[in-house]
């Protein structure tokens, strides 16, 4: 997109303070901050929205995002992240190109997310179940075997996979 800051960052036809870069996505130091240490990440491919980027570039943006927030831990000594999307035009998205923004946060720090939650009655709450998961029903991890997941039985061990793949052993490998 011609008018899009960020496809010329990816460009390099505006200077960035570029952390991080492959071949799906970049991630570099926000220039307008709103907090030391704000990051921004985004898929290298112009895409405004999370649902039109291909799944293995959305994967990779959240292995990046995942391993930034560590950065941030470790190296500002940041107490907490925050990671927020903001998907789509109506979403008070700043960029016409989805970045997500990963925000250090320490106690005090001045940043408020909070908002006032709206009173549904339980038959709204009964339709807005029904309208999500009506669509959600359809979602699929590839083509691995989507069956729900149980919690373990009172008394039996659960027993986890240590293999390279294992999502909480390569976090644990993490943990400073």
């Amino acid at each position: 997109m011609t008018d899009c800051k960020i496809c010329a960052i990816i460009n390099k036809k505006v200077p960035a303070k570029i952390l991080y870069e492959d071949g799906a996505v970049m991630a570099i130091l926000s220039d307008e901050p709103t907090i030391f240490g704000h990051l921004l990440i985004f898929p290298k491919q112009h895409h405004q929205t999370l649902e039109e980027i291909d799944d293995k570039v959305t994967s990779q943006l959240f292995y990046v995002a995942s391993y930034a927030a560590t950065a941030i831990f470790e190296g500002l000594g940041a107490e907490g992240t925050n990671i927020v999307i903001c998907n789509g035009k109506d979403s008070s998205q700043k960029y016409p190109h989805l970045v997500v923004d990963v925000l250090p946060r320490k106690t005090n720090d001045g940043i408020n997310f909070q908002w006032d939650p709206k009173k549904l009655t339980p038959e709204e709450m009964e339709e807005m179940k029904t309208k999500i998961k009506d669509k959600a029903d359809v979602i699929t991890l590839g083509k691995e075997d989507t069956k729900p997941t149980q919690a373990p039985s009172e008394g039996k061990e659960e027993t986890m996979n240590y293999d390279e793949d294992n999502y909480l052993v390569r976090h644990l490998r993490r943990i400073p």
